[in-house]
């Protein structure tokens, strides 16, 4: 599980990084994924915290799943959302236009809907990573070779 949580943490990584391209362009100026939607911008770094937290073996296939959840949400918000809508779009288009509520200016990119697709199919594979076995050889008993119960034992 640790090899498929490492690429799922990439596939996210990846997908994180298409925030930055440009997704709403007005005029000559170009507003960045992460410039119009700070939710889009969150969700994948909770993600990628889920995942890195199920290393450590707690609740590991649950927080697989929740993080693929989590990202199929960012999914679903990139594909159902118009962009050129968005207050920081509209914005932009009030101060070069002049005119309060006029939105004929901005021009959505494909950049979101790539963002949506990568973001379904890394949820989709994290249904897979969840399916694979956990390894133990790392795991810790609780009563295992790190009790120091019988050292402090044999100081009395």
């Amino acid at each position: 599980m640790g090899k498929g949580i490492a690429g799922l943490a990439l596939l996210y990584a990846v997908a994180w990084s298409f925030l930055l391209l440009p997704w709403v362009l007005v005029g000559e100026n170009n507003l960045t994924g992460a410039e119009v939607s700070q939710v889009l911008v969150s969700l994948p770094a909770v993600a990628v915290l889920m995942i890195l937290i199920a290393l450590y073996r707690r609740f590991p296939k649950l927080l697989v799943l929740l993080s693929g959840a989590t990202m199929l949400i960012a999914a679903a918000i990139a594909f159902s959302t118009d962009f050129t809508l968005a207050p920081t779009s509209l914005q932009l288009q009030e101060a070069l236009t002049g005119v309060v509520g006029d939105s004929n200016l901005g021009e959505a990119t494909l950049w979101p809907y790539v963002f949506a697709a990568l973001a379904g199919v890394s949820a989709l594979l994290s249904l897979w990573v969840a399916t694979l076995p956990v390894s133990t050889k790392a795991r810790v008993d609780e009563t295992g070779a790190n009790d120091t119960r019988s050292i402090w034992d044999e100081q009395v």
